[in-house]
């Protein structure tokens, strides 16, 4: 009984969290505008070369048109194909990186089969592959990440302790879930857990072994998430979306023109010749 509570206390925490977080971002102050182009949601030809909507004429005059595919596109390819870490892998480190984010989409991949299957029957041998790939695949990952931030000199120096710890538990995760996976009653003891979880039921008494300590380091590794560099995933919404590809224009009465003429009434928290302290930014900027 007790980890089928760890388990909804560790989800509803990591549920809560997430939206807290976002939460915190959308009250930090407006961010200052890259206007680094292309950006993903401009139609047509500017796409491809850089262009926008402010090279036509009198484009305030008109409604915006917006690639929405395209927009999304973008992102999928460097959640699924991590291309930025390719096309910059100077330390070699795609490879690995790539697997371990593929271990990742498959461990869950895996655990909605496997809730899938207190339903409806699924094939135990598509199970069991999805499991071994991902498990696999995330366990090699991560081996390749720590070798390489310990052995390489630059790499070396900016690793923390923190993010030591948070491959150490990934490790954790992917070879208990491996061993599971593989063990002659792994599969059958996560059934059990997956059952007693959904239906409140019974079964747990019969949950035990490899699966135990798996889904024990799964729970924490929720629980984690929100509070952790783990989170950098449902952030990059914020970061590509709202910060790299925001060309919205200001119009007046907007939204965006009340955050702005809220933050210019910021006093500034810094002195320079051309600055003066005890005044706000709009008074700075006037002067």
């Amino acid at each position: 009984m007790g980890m089928v509570v760890f388990t909804y206390v560790a989800f509803l925490v990591c549920v809560v969290g997430i939206a807290y977080r976002f939460y915190l971002f959308y009250k930090l102050p407006i961010n200052i505008r890259w206007e680094v182009y292309p950006v993903p949601h401009e139609p047509g030809e500017k796409k491809k070369y850089g262009g926008s909507y402010l090279e036509e004429f009198a484009w305030y005059e008109r409604k915006l048109e917006k690639d929405h595919v395209g927009e999304w596109v973008e992102p999928l390819k460097e959640i699924l194909w991590l291309e930025r870490v390719k096309t910059y892998n100077r330390y070699g480190l795609w490879i690995w990186s790539f697997c371990l984010h593929w271990g990742l989409w498959l461990m869950f991949l895996f655990v909605i089969l496997m809730l899938i299957n207190t339903k409806i029957s699924i094939p135990l041998g598509l199970i069991k592959t999805v499991g071994i790939l991902g498990y696999g695949m995330g366990s090699l990952g991560v081996l390749g990440l720590l070798v390489k931030r310990t052995i390489h000199p630059t790499l070396k120096l900016y690793t923390s302790p923190i993010d030591r710890v948070n491959l150490l538990l990934l490790l954790a995760l992917f070879v208990t879930g491996f061993l599971m996976v593989v063990s002659d009653d792994g599969l059958k003891h996560a059934f059990f857990y997956f059952n007693a979880i959904l239906f409140f039921a019974p079964q747990e008494t019969k949950f035990e072994g490899i699966a135990f300590w798996h889904f024990f380091i799964f729970n924490i590794f929720i629980l984690y998430l929100p509070f952790s560099k783990f989170f950098h995933g449902p952030a990059k919404y914020l970061t590509y979306h709202k910060i790299l590809w925001d060309d919205m224009p200001q119009s007046k009465g907007s939204k965006i023109e009340k955050l702005i003429e809220r933050q210019l009434g910021y006093q500034v928290g810094w002195s320079g010749p051309h600055v003066k302290p005890e005044k706000t930014w709009l008074e700075n900027a006037q002067n």
